[in-house]
């Protein structure tokens, strides 16, 4: 039984949820021994055969220089973005999200302070070249028009999550199930 907010309750749930899912240890301590070498060949024969059959299986930041230096995003790893406020985390994080929504992959946009109205008119701002501010007063000129044509070619493989409030346990459950469930390849969090 529990009394509390649906809030409260849902991180609850997820505590129990991600309890429940602890590796044992067997599975969580990686022991140097030759059944674990093969295993690691067997991993390299698999990403190899999948990027022959994907060439575009990995995930990148689209930003070719950024790319040549750290490579693909390993699956399953952590990528945090760090830097001084206003210099363009968010930014970042739009683009990288749209390139891999671009080469099909699904991504979940969780953002905790932008509504997802501003998240659109953003998006609308770089591939129209509209200006904010005019968008903000109902600008609907051929630009638009032109960055929606653009757009509308890869959007349904992004889903924007406004969280505002939420813990990170609900954020982390939230993406396990969806994942779980084969709709989300890259989940972006803006930020906690």
């Amino acid at each position: 039984n529990y009394s509390g907010d649906v809030n409260g309750l849902y991180d609850e749930a997820s505590r129990l949820l991600f309890k429940a899912m602890d590796r044992p240890e067997a599975a969580s301590h990686y022991y140097g021994t030759d059944d674990n070498l093969l295993e690691h060949m067997v991993w390299q024969d698999q990403i190899r055969e999948r990027l022959e059959t994907d060439p575009d299986a990995l995930i990148v930041t689209g930003l070719r220089d950024l790319d040549a230096f750290l490579g693909d995003i390993p699956e399953g790893t952590l990528h945090v973005p760090v830097a001084r406020p206003g210099t363009g985390k968010t930014i970042y994080c739009e683009c990288l999200a749209e390139h891999n929504a671009r080469r099909g992959k699904r991504v979940v946009f969780y953002h905790y302070e932008l509504s997802t109205k501003y998240m659109l008119d953003r998006r609308i701002c770089r591939h129209g070249g509209v200006p904010f501010k005019e968008l903000r007063r109902g600008y609907r000129g051929k630009e638009v028009d032109r960055a929606i044509d653009v757009i509308r070619q890869w959007h349904q493989h992004i889903v924007y999550v406004h969280c505002p409030g939420w813990s990170a346990e609900r954020v982390a459950a939230d993406i396990t199930r969806l994942h779980a469930k084969g709709e989300c390849d890259l989940a972006v969090i803006d930020y906690l």
